[in-house]
């Protein structure tokens, strides 16, 4: 399990297999540090993707990730996966998705860090970018990084529009190009 060259390897962890439906029935919670990453996938990336063509795609793509999560007690706290977060949340949940296996893999609290959900929601805008609000997202994930956190991910205090520009893989000039398009139909 690796988080595409950002996080380290977890090799040596074992890997379960639990269908969402099981999953449904246990107490599942995001890691209090990422729930405002959750917030920003939910509010602003999520509908987005969901109005594309491309929704039915990255669901699989979603479902074929392995989860980390920490168990404390009888809850389950997932690390990353915001997509099957949202499917767990999710009352009328069709039977096909219900029956969908998805890899867990458990972690302790210890080893815990913020750039699994962190990198794996900058994929996410990065691969679906075209379809988002790319300024927007930018406000949000810079009010939720604190100077430990961007110190932690970027050795730096602050989150630059060019660090986000670079994170998916955008140029700057992009990025303001489609501020002025936009910005006359968003409210930010």
């Amino acid at each position: 399990v690796f988080n595409k060259g950002r996080g380290q390897i977890l090799e040596e962890y074992k890997m379960d297999n639990v269908t969402i439906a099981k999953l449904q029935k246990t107490s599942v919670v995001i890691v209090n540090d990422i729930v405002k990453l959750f917030e920003i996938y939910n509010q602003f990336i999520r509908p987005q993707i969901k109005s594309s063509n491309t929704f039915i795609a990255y669901q699989n793509l979603t479902l074929a990730k392995p989860i980390l999560f920490i168990k404390t007690g009888e809850v389950i706290q997932l690390v990353n996966n915001f997509e099957v977060f949202y499917l767990l949340k999710t009352v009328d949940l069709n039977q096909e998705l219900c029956a969908e296996k998805v890899s867990i893999v458990k972690i302790n609290e210890a080893q815990f860090e913020v750039k699994y959900a962190f990198y794996e929601l900058i994929d996410i805008i990065c691969r679906y970018q075209k379809y988002l609000d790319i300024r927007l997202i930018y406000i949000h994930l810079n009010r939720f990084l604190t100077a430990d956190i961007n110190q932690q991910l970027f050795s730096s205090k602050k989150f630059s529009i060019g660090t986000f520009c670079n994170l998916i893989n955008i140029h700057e000039q992009t990025y303001y190009k489609r501020y002025k398009k936009d910005k006359n139909n968003v409210n930010y």
